[in-house]
């Protein structure tokens, strides 16, 4: 247990700096683990944000520090509201063994899928010194999907929120104190395999509500007159589907594949 003061610079490095001291002094060293945190922080008048991620690497304790700290960094620094937080509860499980993967290929099976259907793909992942596997995973297409291409995304989870990022910047950026606590408890974790569908379109992001596949003149309406810092952001992707496969430890890598929705495709692809 331990109190630490509400300083925005200090408290998540301080926060960060005690859940290791305490980890440590529990017997926790080495690098031949896989740390799984998470972290509850209690505000008054919200529900609390409750986070979980895993890391494995040559120092998961020192990744520990930074991962724990980060989130609390992210708030305290908001430029919005000053948080004031009730309680921030860190719990930490070690596994013996580095459990971590990397994505290293993935391939379609079939040519084309027709809408309504479901996108099959083969990924080729490698443990960390266990050799490769394959893990299949099946994305849905919407039925009133149109014709034409889209891009399955496949990677880790923190890749997947870089790309979104890119692409739909609205999601990223809150824009009230409660935003960014209520967007920071849908981020994802690490440990898992994330296969996403995603078309171009246009999306918009207006005071921290999201709002998909608008249509022109309702696109015109929010977002037009936006500048740099306003409450409307456009985005030029709209996610279709999702799809987790867990694993024990964090996944890393990406990849981006090109599909092709077909009417006419056979009924094998459906």
């Amino acid at each position: 247990h331990f109190a630490s003061i509400e300083d925005r610079l200090l408290a998540p490095q301080l926060v960060g700096i005690a859940a290791l001291n305490s980890f440590l002094e529990s017997g926790g060293a080495g690098g031949n683990q896989t740390l799984r945190w998470t972290v509850r922080l209690a505000r008054r008048g919200v529900p609390a944000l409750t986070l979980t991620d895993v890391v494995a690497s040559d120092a998961p304790a020192g990744d520990l520090a930074g991962a724990v700290a980060a989130p609390l960094r992210f708030l305290f620094n908001n430029p919005y509201a000053a948080v004031k937080l009730d309680s921030v509860a860190v719990s930490i499980e070690a596994v013996p063994g580095r459990e971590q993967w990397t994505l290293r290929s993935a391939r379609l099976l079939d040519a084309s899928v027709r809408p309504g259907g479901m996108l099959r793909v083969e990924c080729d992942v490698e443990r960390w010194h266990g050799g490769r596997s394959i893990v299949s995973v099946s994305v849905s297409v919407p039925e009133e999907a149109p014709d034409g291409r889209y891009v399955l995304w496949l990677g880790g989870g923190p890749e997947l929120s870089r790309y979104e990022a890119s692409r739909l910047p609205g999601r990223y950026r809150p824009t009230s104190l409660d935003d960014a606590w209520r967007r920071l408890a849908e981020m994802r974790s690490g440990d898992a395999l994330y296969a996403t569908l995603f078309a171009s379109a246009p999306e918009v992001t207006r005071d921290g509500r999201d709002y998909p596949e608008l249509p022109v003149s309702a696109l015109a309406l929010l977002a037009g007159g936006q500048g740099a810092g306003d409450g409307g952001r456009v985005g030029d992707a709209a996610r279709l589907d999702q799809r987790r496969v867990a694993f024990a430890g964090p996944l890393r890598g990406e990849l981006l594949l090109s599909v092709q929705v077909d009417s006419k495709a056979p009924q094998g692809a459906r």
